[in-house]
């Protein structure tokens, strides 16, 4: 079970507690997505997930405090760019992260990574035009009743529309795909720019 003690909230500030060493180190909303998404919703989406599917890892600051969140669990990460080399360098300190290189839009190539039992929730951070795609792909990995946060930005589905009509547009795309529950939506401001979370759940 996830202790809510591995989350502080000091104000406008979270920490994790550090799986390496026991410290507490700063949980940036500015560099963290995820951060920014806790701070604006004042609730914690992990309870009850051990294994987790991140499409998008970067270079690996979120990854890093999922590592601390959920010591126990497993973190299988997907990122094709050259932020996998961060990505693997983590992995060596920290033995719940699992790299996989590849491409988060050909979930075929590493369904084998996964064959062991579905996951419990679905992270997608990634720039690519076809976001939603992508996530639609890889819901098959999420157990019935899992949960998911799919962060999108904005400009990378398209540069001259407004954010907002772009936000809504993917809201009513994730309304309709099958099985799917949506609890919310929210902009990121004023910590991220361009960047909206959509959450919620896979029916059971």
């Amino acid at each position: 079970m996830i202790e809510k003690s591995l989350i502080r909230k000091r104000g406008r500030r979270l920490y994790t507690l550090s799986l390496e060493d026991g410290r507490e180190r700063v949980w940036d909303p500015s560099h963290s997505k995820l951060a920014a998404l806790m701070l604006k919703r004042g609730a914690m989406p992990f309870p009850g997930v051990k294994r987790v599917l991140y499409l998008g890892g970067g270079h690996g600051t979120t990854v890093s405090h999922i590592s601390d969140i959920i010591p126990e669990g497993r973190i299988f990460v997907v990122e094709f760019g050259l932020s996998i080399s961060e990505i693997i360098r983590l992995s060596y300190r920290r033995r719940n992260i699992i790299p996989i290189m590849e491409d988060a839009a050909r979930p075929e190539n590493y369904a084998l990574a996964l064959r062991e039992r579905p996951v419990d929730m679905i992270y997608q951070d990634v720039a690519q035009r076809n976001q939603l795609e992508i996530f639609e792909k890889n819901l098959p990995f999420l157990r019935n009743g899992g949960k998911f946060i799919f962060m999108l930005k904005v400009r990378s589905v398209e540069q001259a529309r407004e954010r907002v009509e772009i936000a809504e547009e993917t809201l009513e795309g994730l309304h309709n795909i099958s099985g799917l529950v949506v609890n919310g939506m929210t902009d990121l401001l004023p910590y991220q720019r361009e960047h909206y979370a959509f959450y919620g759940i896979k029916e059971v």
